[in-house]
C-alpha cells in the first residue's frame, strides 16, 4: 500500500506539470507533426485520466482498457516516432515526452499493482 501511495504522489505531481507544461511550435516536417500531434494526444489521454482519479477506489473509474491503450498505442507510437526523429533540436517535445512516457509507464505500474492487490 505504501508503494501505492507513493505512486499517488508522483502521479499527482505529473498532473500538475501535464496541465502547465507547453507542447512548443507545431514543427514544419511531417515525420515531426505526426510526432507532435501524437504527443498532443497522449497527454490530453494521460491528463484526462489523471483527472478522474484522488485514491484507490475512484481510480477504478478508469478502465483497464484505457491503460493498456495508452502503452500499446500512445507509448509505443511516441517511442517508434521519436527514433526517427532528434528530440534534442525540439526541446519542448523533447521534455514532453518524457513526461509522457514516464507518466504512462508510472499509471501501467499503479494499476498493476491495484489488480495484484484485488483493490476496489
Amino acid at each position: 500500500m505504501e508503494k501505492l501511495e507513493e505512486i499517488i504522489d508522483v502521479l499527482d505531481q505529473m498532473k500538475s506539470i501535464i496541465r502547465f507544461v507547453h507542447l512548443g511550435d507545431i514543427p514544419e516536417d511531417d515525420l515531426k507533426i505526426d510526432f507532435w500531434a501524437e504527443l498532443d494526444l497522449a497527454s490530453a489521454d494521460v491528463y484526462g485520466i489523471l483527472t478522474r482519479y484522488r485514491d484507490v477506489k475512484s481510480s477504478k473509474k478508469v478502465k483497464k482498457e484505457e491503460i493498456d491503450f495508452l502503452v500499446s498505442e500512445r507509448l509505443k507510437n511516441l517511442k517508434d516516432l521519436s527514433a526517427k526523429i532528434n528530440l534534442e533540436d525540439y526541446p519542448h517535445m523533447e521534455i514532453n515526452f518524457l513526461v509522457i512516457s514516464h507518466t504512462i509507464k508510472l499509471l501501467e505500474t499503479y494499476y498493476k499493482l491495484i489488480d495484484e492487490n484485488n483493490m476496489d
